[in-house]
């Protein structure tokens, strides 16, 4: 994975403030941000209570591994978001999530014969905020997103990316991982009702989107003139997402070859833009109200592709 503290320092210098989907360096650079954190601040930086609620915590001397109802509402939170799946985990790293995902789900697929050991890396799923699980193939007749109750027994197990950028991996299985799965991690209780009160917000942000949707009245729907302006600029800057992305709801998934990624995130910081810096991992468009600098990176990166694909077909038809 590129180093993105060394690439944004060496032309930027440090950052010095985040806010929303925005990032400001100490040279007066606004980068807007496409990867936060791997999707973790994808309802933007300092939005929503989660960040209050951290600093009430402070404020209450609550630092300690002392019994606090954090956990509580952190399990209920992902309940509410993840009503199909009774149970959850959660562990002081990503990478300990992964290894104990693979290990679990790994044993349950080779007593049932679901899976041979290749496959079993491979198929323990992401659950994504605004996408749900995606399969990326077509599963008992649908393709996309899942993780309702009727779903949860084609998709058993998943890893849940978190809704606020802490250091920390979630396991989402249903009933008949409890005794398999091991106990909850004991996590920095301020953090922990941040990330509950994350997921809180995001079943608010995920209950207005649809109230919008559904709402009768054009005017309810599309909001205010200004926000109907926004999401022309997003509808614009959309269109030019296939040169370089597949996407899938917010998230967008690198279709050029993986050779030529490094090249493209350069290209990208230079324009203002930090996407992802794994090709594994995908970029996120934010709702924002200008894509000036993404729209820019796009239109560049779509002509100079357009010139090395003219210039090679010139080259082949000299011969």
């Amino acid at each position: 994975m590129i180093d993105i503290s060394t690439e944004i320092r060496k032309r930027y210098g440090n950052v010095r403030r985040a806010r929303g989907y925005y990032l400001y360096t100490e040279k007066n650079i606004r980068l807007l941000d496409l990867w936060l954190d791997g999707g973790k601040a994808v309802l933007g930086r300092r939005s929503g209570q989660a960040h209050l609620m951290c600093k009430q915590f402070l404020d209450r001397g609550l630092t300690g591994v002392i019994p606090t109802q954090a956990d509580a509402q952190l399990a209920r939170a992902l309940q509410t978001v993840l009503p199909g799946y009774p149970v959850i985990r959660w562990y002081y790293s990503e990478e300990k999530a992964k290894q104990i995902a693979r290990s679990v789900y790994g044993e349950y697929s080779s007593s049932a014969h679901r899976l041979d050991d290749g496959a079993i890396a491979a198929s323990v799923l992401v659950w994504r905020p605004f996408l749900g699980i995606d399969t990326g193939v077509d599963i008992a007749g649908k393709t996309g997103s899942f993780g309702t109750a009727a779903e949860i027994e084609t998709v058993p197990l998943a890893l849940i990316t978190p809704v606020y950028p802490m250091p920390c991996g979630i396991i989402a299985a249903a009933a008949c991982f409890e005794t398999v799965l091991p106990p909850s991690d004991a996590l920095f209780p301020p953090l922990v009702y941040s990330l509950a009160r994350g997921f809180f917000d995001l079943k608010r942000k995920e209950q207005e989107e649809d109230a919008r949707k559904n709402a009768a009245n054009p005017s309810v729907r599309k909001g205010l003139k200004q926000q109907r302006a926004a999401l022309r600029r997003r509808a614009a800057v959309e269109e030019l997402i296939p040169a370089l992305w597949t996407q899938k709801s917010c998230y967008l998934f690198p279709h050029i070859p993986r050779t030529e990624y490094a090249a493209v995130f350069t290209q990208a910081l230079d324009a203002h833009v930090l996407i992802s810096p794994d090709y594994d991992q995908p970029s996120v468009l934010p709702s924002c109200g200008s894509y000036s600098e993404l729209a820019g990176f796009l239109k560049s990166y779509r002509n100079e592709s357009q010139i090395h694909e003219d210039s090679a077909q010139n080259a082949g038809t000299d011969f």
